[in-house]
Order: C-alpha cells, then sequence, then structure tokens
C-alpha cells in the first residue's frame, strides 16, 4: 500500500550525523531522509525489505560531497528521479 505524499505522519526525527535533517519512517521498511544541500533539498528513500535506495532530486554541484556520505552507510542506489530542472544545474 502507498501513502500519497499529503497524508505522510507529521512526526519527523532529527539525524545529527550529516545534512539529513529530517526522516520519516514509513511503512512497509521504508524511511523518507530530506537532505538538505547549501541550496537545494533532496529526498533520499530508503526501501529496506527490497535493499534499494532512491534519490529525488539531485541538488547542486556543491552539495555533492555531502551527498554522496549521506548515501554511504545506506542501501544501493537503484534510482534517480529528477522532478524538475533549472538551467544553470
Amino acid at each position: 500500500m502507498s501513502i500519497p505524499v499529503w497524508q505522510l505522519p507529521r512526526t519527523c526525527y532529527l539525524d545529527n550525523q550529516d545534512m539529513t535533517n529530517e526522516t520519516l519512517h514509513l511503512s512497509e521498511g521504508r524511511t523518507l531522509h530530506q537532505y538538505r544541500g547549501r541550496a537545494s533539498n533532496q529526498y533520499i528513500l530508503e526501501d529496506h525489505t527490497r535493499r534499494s535506495t532512491f534519490l529525488v532530486d539531485c541538488g547542486m554541484p556543491s552539495d555533492t560531497r555531502g551527498l554522496l556520505d549521506a548515501l554511504k552507510g545506506m542501501p544501493p542506489l537503484k534510482r534517480v528521479v529528477c522532478t524538475h530542472f533549472h538551467v544553470d544545474h
């Protein structure tokens, strides 16, 4: 069963290990992390039952090192979803 974004629970857990600012523990072994870069936000969805990670939006070049560090302890990255683009990045 999938949960529409507008119905996600409002309870969040702060995670200070990296630039991951908010973490939502979803049903069925999924965890959604908000990664705040220097100038943009990215979202990382961990699916523990499938041992997969999905990245939603890539951020700015200045976010690369921190984002890669955040992904290190997660299951393998399977997909990158780009929701939009800007001419300069």
